[in-house]
C-alpha cells in the first residue's frame, strides 16, 4: 500500500514540476519580453485593462508541487525504497524555488506593480535608472529560477524512473509451509539407480 502511494506520488510531482515548468518556459518566453523590455513598456503592460493571471496560476501550482515534492521522499523511506536521492533533489530544488520566490520575487514584483503593495503601504516612485536596473534584476533572477525548475523536473523524472514493480515470488518462496519441497520425478524404467538405494 506505501509502495503504491509512494509511484502515485512520484509521478504526480513529475507531472506537477512539468506544468511548473512549462508554466514558466511560457512566461519567459512569451509574456516577459512584452513588459521587461524597458521602464516603457513595464508601464504599457500594467495599464492593459486584461493581463493574464500568472502570479494566481503559479499560487495554485506551487504550493502543490512543494507539497508532493515533500510526500515523495517521505513515503519512499516508509517504503523502504533506495535510491532515494532524485526525490530528496526534486525538493531542494522546490524549496529554493519557494525561497526565491518569497525573498526575491515578492518584494521585486510589489516595487515593480506586478503585484499589490501590503495594506496600508503606497508603492515606492522609483525612476527610469531605478526601473530599468531593477527589471534587469528581474531577469537575472528569472533564470535562476528557471535553471531550479528543470532540475527539479529532471530529478522528479529520475525518481519516478527509479521504480520498480516488486517482483513475484519463486515458486519455492510463494509454497505454504509445510507443503515440502519440489515433487520428486519418479525414476524412468531401466534408468540407472544410486548406489546404496
Amino acid at each position: 500500500m506505501i509502495r503504491t502511494a509512494h509511484a502515485a506520488a512520484s509521478w504526480l510531482a513529475a507531472l506537477a514540476f512539468a506544468a511548473l515548468f512549462g508554466g514558466h518556459l511560457f512566461e519567459t518566453c512569451v509574456l516577459v519580453p512584452h513588459w521587461s523590455a524597458s521602464p516603457e513598456a513595464l508601464r504599457s503592460w500594467l495599464a492593459a485593462p486584461q493581463r493574464p493571471d500568472v502570479p494566481g496560476y503559479m499560487a495554485v501550482l506551487v504550493p502543490a508541487a512543494l507539497g508532493l515534492a515533500l510526500l515523495a521522499p517521505l513515503l519512499g523511506l516508509l517504503a523502504e525504497r533506495r535510491r532515494l536521492w532524485p526525490s530528496v533533489l526534486a525538493a531542494g530544488c522546490m524549496l529554493g524555488h519557494l525561497a526565491i520566490v518569497l525573498v526575491v520575487f515578492v518584494p521585486m514584483e510589489r516595487a515593480l506593480g506586478l503585484l499589490p503593495p501590503p495594506p496600508g503601504t503606497a508603492p515606492p516612485a522609483l525612476g527610469e535608472a531605478e526601473l530599468a536596473a531593477l527589471l534587469q534584476q528581474w531577469r537575472a533572477w528569472n533564470g535562476a529560477r528557471l535553471v531550479l525548475d528543470a532540475a527539479a523536473l529532471c530529478a522528479a523524472i529520475a525518481a519516478a524512473g527509479n521504480l520498480r514493480l516488486p517482483e513475484p515470488p519463486d515458486d519455492d518462496e510463494g509454497r505454504a509451509p509445510g507443503a515440502g519441497g519440489p515433487t520428486a520425478r519418479a525414476p524412468l524404467p531401466g534408468a540407472a539407480q544410486p548406489c546404496g538405494s
